[in-house]
């Protein structure tokens, strides 16, 4: 049995294969949903990230962040606890993000994005903190939060 292919030269072969290798690649471009996922993906990036350069103001969790690393400069006068959105809890709904103690007085403090309020529910649980005697307040920003802490009257 003889060489099917001896009476082609290697320049014929690779003509050959430019030729089917060229035909796939269309074929692919025009049928292929990865290449139409892609370039949707890369239109969603592409309106993420305008999203993110246009946002003014932070997020809430970007915000008690900020007041959580603050108060970590604070430990030799302060206690908390922060309510993290991140995972799941076992407190009741409306706790506030930041409970603790500031100086021997207990506080409660909310944070929201600016322009936010507080839900009915973490309106009642600020009531109730009140009545019990703990200083409680909504913030917007790290720089209210500093604020609020500074207001608070030490124990006597």
């Amino acid at each position: 049995m003889s060489n099917p292919f001896a009476k082609h030269t290697l320049a014929w072969v690779e003509e050959q294969n430019r030729k089917v290798e060229a035909g796939r690649l269309k074929k692919l471009a025009l049928t292929t949903p990865a290449i139409v996922a892609a370039t949707v993906a890369d239109v969603a990036m592409k309106k993420r990230t305008a999203n993110l350069e246009r946002r003014p103001e932070k997020l809430e969790n970007e915000i008690q962040q900020e007041i959580e690393d603050w108060l970590m400069t604070q430990v030799h006068q302060c206690w908390w606890d922060r309510k993290r959105m991140d995972r799941p809890t076992t407190s009741r709904v409306g706790v506030p993000d930041f409970v603790g103690s500031w100086r021997g007085r207990a506080f409660g403090l909310e944070v929201k994005k600016p322009g936010g309020k507080p839900s009915t529910e973490q309106q009642g649980e600020l009531a109730w903190m009140r009545k019990a005697g703990a200083v409680v307040g909504v913030v917007f920003s790290k720089e209210e939060a500093v604020e609020f802490f500074m207001k608070i009257e030490p124990k006597s």
